[in-house]
């Protein structure tokens, strides 16, 4: 298997044991999505207020990404886990009843998340210039976006 490859079966797995683990809550202790969804729409919250507030960075030196350093990151990003958690909790358990639609459905996030942060780093690359010219507009639009899925999930 090449690296790409089993970088993406690793996500994958890391997001199938958080999806059944959300599954499993949702079974036996139901009243804990209660305050999952809160903590979600508070930190999505913060999210849109920090993207609002932030500046580009000054980059000093162009160092090319390693894998190792990319992969320890994906696996340390609690951002990732509290994103599964919040979607799942907020917007698939409440509507579908069974664990097979639940894991097929989170495997379809898994997969779109994926393409949509590949999607992300080229374009995002491409438009390097733009976006440090219209940084102030664009996080504005970005964190007012943020916020209104923050405010979306915490009144249901």
């Amino acid at each position: 298997m090449n690296v790409n490859g089993g970088l993406l079966w690793h996500i994958l797995q890391e997001k199938t044991i958080c999806i059944i683990a959300v599954y499993a809550v949702n079974t036996y202790l139901s009243s804990v999505f209660g305050v999952l969804k809160y903590v979600g729409g508070l930190y999505v919250g913060y999210l849109a207020l920090h993207t609002i507030l932030s500046k580009p960075l000054n980059e000093t030196e162009n160092k090319a990404p390693a894998f190792g350093t990319g992969l320890s990151l994906q696996l340390l990003n609690v951002k990732i886990y509290l994103y599964v958690i919040t979607l799942m909790s907020a917007y698939l358990i409440p509507y579908l009843a069974s664990f097979p639609k639940i894991m097929l459905s989170g495997i379809g996030i898994a997969g779109l998340g994926c393409i949509a942060n590949i999607t992300w780093s080229v374009c995002g690359d491409k438009m390097q210039n733009i976006f440090k010219k219209y940084y102030r507009q664009i996080n504005l639009v970005l964190g007012i976006f943020l916020l209104y899925c923050a405010v979306k999930i915490l009144i249901g």
